[in-house]
């Protein structure tokens, strides 16, 4: 933490962020035949643990290996899918991130 200090965030109070966790963590596992399209109110943490998913976030072409990990925003749409013989497994956790940072 030592790096930030001074910096622009170094005026933000700790209770000015408020992370909310809108369920539990979600366990994927996703066979060859899921397919998933859709939009979420909240913001939704995805990563990959096996196998491999393939996405289109907003259009845009994602591929999630073992290691990755992606954010999708509140109302960003995403299809989502697994062409891959393996399994595609994995947690996504739901939630939101306020701000009471008034910017002037």
């Amino acid at each position: 933490m030592d790096e930030i200090e001074g910096g622009i965030l170094s005026s933000i109070s700790p209770s000015a962020l408020s992370l909310n966790l809108t369920r539990s963590t979600i366990r994927m596992e996703h066979s060859q035949t899921w397919r998933i399209d859709k939009s979420n109110p909240v913001d939704d943490l995805l990563i990959c643990l096996e196998g491999r998913g393939s996405y289109l976030i907003d259009g845009v072409p994602r591929v999630m290996e073992p290691g990755d990990a992606m954010l999708v925003t509140r109302g960003q749409n995403f299809v989502g899918w697994n062409d891959g013989p393996q399994t595609y497994t994995g947690l996504a956790q739901h939630f939101t991130l306020t701000s009471t940072v008034v910017t002037t």
